[in-house]
């Protein structure tokens, strides 16, 4: 059983992103990748 406060790294490699929560590296979808090209 993996615990959500184990180490976010050991984290990674048994969840996607899009599973976890923000703060163990989960991805915040139209927020951290605005669609306005910005960044491109």
């Amino acid at each position: 059983m993996v615990h959500f406060h184990s180490n976010p790294i050991i984290l990674r490699k048994y969840f996607p992103t899009s599973m976890l929560p923000v703060g163990y590296g989960g991805e915040i979808p139209d927020i951290k990748t605005p669609k306005t090209g910005s960044d491109a």
